[in-house]
């Protein structure tokens, strides 16, 4: 196709919208440009003017603030020191949700890649740059990576899966972003034949994990996601009757019709409150035989449980340690052990 304007019409080099590379580049850098074109299909014609490469930025600066997300959670991470698998991942969690969402995103980008589709390359990795990590992962993994004693199994596993992310992120952007992935290269630790490579241009695009999802399972997550859709429904509705402010001042209940279904759900522990932002959840048995299997309700908790100083959850066991009073279970844990240790 041919370069024109965004309302599709042909350009001329007197026009404003007349692109200029160089101008362009000396503007915004060769990154945001290079992206730019890879985003538009070059099979029909290509829209474009200095507006819409420079409103285009937002697009680049959330793939490279991502990186910078990920990366500045694995300042005390060292895969080498802590060695852990995929399949150490429990599939009931959302650090197991994610693993699978990525290993969707390396199958089919790199597919993209092979059939020449760089538009669609790029669709898939800022959208997952933008739901699957910002909206929904990274959203709640936020009080485990802070809040959690450092080494604790779910803080570890967390970044666990961040790095597993930055590094098939960073190989994944590579033939677009040439200098933003060689730039994240520096910052990310690598094991094996990859540690010495000084460029990530030397280094082989991400494989899959090779581990196997069952059908069951994935129907699993849907349900999961649909449960969560319904909590920030939930969440919004309190905040417009009642003026809730936070989600850490709410409760998601699940209401269940079954001890299977109770037992599936507990399998997710504090990821059912973390998913949605909530400072405690709960289950109980008591939904409607006859009705959905599950019923999420959100309740405001500011008159019935105190907040955490530390996380300001406000959750039913904060004040049970009697050495932190101001604290939940948890974080008097977390405080007791870097003081233990020193930190």
């Amino acid at each position: 196709g041919f370069v024109v304007k965004p309302d599709g019409t042909k350009v001329s080099k007197s026009d404003k919208e007349y692109v200029t590379a160089m101008q362009e580049v000396n503007r915004h850098g060769a990154d945001l440009l290079r992206l730019f074109v890879c985003s538009l299909d070059f099979q029909g014609d290509m829209p474009a003017s200095p507006q819409a490469i420079r409103e285009f930025g937002d697009k680049y600066r959330k793939i490279r603030n991502t990186l910078r997300y990920l990366l500045s959670n694995l300042y005390d991470y060292d895969p080498s020191r802590a060695p852990q698998s995929v399949n150490d991942v429990p599939l009931d969690s959302l650090d197991g949700w994610v693993l699978a969402e990525l290993d969707a995103l390396v199958r089919d980008t790199r597919a993209a890649y092979e059939q020449y589709q760089l538009h669609r390359a790029f669709k898939l990795l800022h959208e997952f740059c933008t739901v699957q990590i910002s909206a929904i992962y990274g959203n709640a993994m936020k009080d485990r990576l802070y809040c959690d004693a450092p080494d604790s199994p779910l803080r570890r596993r967390c970044q666990f899966v961040m790095h597993r992310m930055a590094l098939a992120l960073t190989k994944l952007l590579a033939p677009m972003c040439v200098f933003t992935a060689d730039e994240a290269w520096e910052h990310v630790a690598r094991v094996g034949d990859e540690a010495d490579l000084p460029s990530v241009h030397l280094a082989r695009l991400p494989e899959t994990s090779g581990r196997e999802i069952a059908d069951e399972q994935r129907l699993r997550w849907t349900r999961l996601m649909e449960l969560r859709d319904a909590a920030l429904k939930e969440l919004d509705r309190l905040k417009k009757e009642v003026g809730l402010n936070k989600a850490l001042d709410a409760e998601v209940v699940f209401h269940v019709e079954s001890a299977e279904t109770a037992r599936w759900l507990r399998s997710y522990g504090v990821d059912l409150a973390d998913m949605v932002g909530a400072g405690w959840h709960s289950i109980v048995e008591d939904a409607d035989p006859k009705g959905p299997a599950v019923v999420v309700q959100v309740i405001d908790r500011r008159n019935d449980y105190p907040a955490c100083a530390r996380s300001w959850k406000r959750r039913p066991d904060v004040g049970q340690d009697a050495d932190y009073p101001d604290l939940s279970l948890r974080d008097a844990a977390a405080v007791r052990t870097r003081r233990q240790v020193g930190g």
